[in-house]
């Protein structure tokens, strides 16, 4: 082998090299910023759906009194405070109302909306 030939071989293994590198290191550099993207995204994304489950919670509270209870469940889990044995009640009686025949459009579209984060947050039940 010649002087050349050998100078040839290792500029061509350093540039392969030297290719492999950026490419490496240029994906997960996007990888980085897409997961950073990402973990931005999915806390708006939670953001909104608790913002959006509390307002619901509050349009099902009522100042009727013979729904005292369901307006305490409704505050504790706005509050983040509802327990265990709580969060079974509460959905007994969001899915009453989703089956109610008198409740309005509106009532029955919130229960939905807090049910679902019921569900999310403490687990399919």
């Amino acid at each position: 082998m010649t002087p050349a030939v050998i100078v040839g071989i290792i500029s061509s293994v350093l540039a392969v090299t030297s290719l492999l590198y950026t490419v490496t290191n240029n994906r997960s550099g996007y990888s980085k910023i897409t997961e950073n993207r990402l973990a931005s995204l999915e806390t708006k994304v939670d953001l909104f759906w608790r913002n959006l489950s509390v307002d619901a919670a509050k349009i099902l509270h009522s100042p009727d009194p013979a729904k005292a209870r369901q307006d305490a469940l409704l505050e504790r889990f706005m509050d983040e405070t509802i327990e265990p044995d709580e969060v079974t009640e509460l959905v007994t009686l969001l899915e009453a109302i989703l089956h109610e025949h008198d409740a309005q459009p509106g009532q029955r579209l919130a229960a939905s909306v807090v049910l679902q984060a019921v569900q999310v947050r403490f687990g399919a039940l």
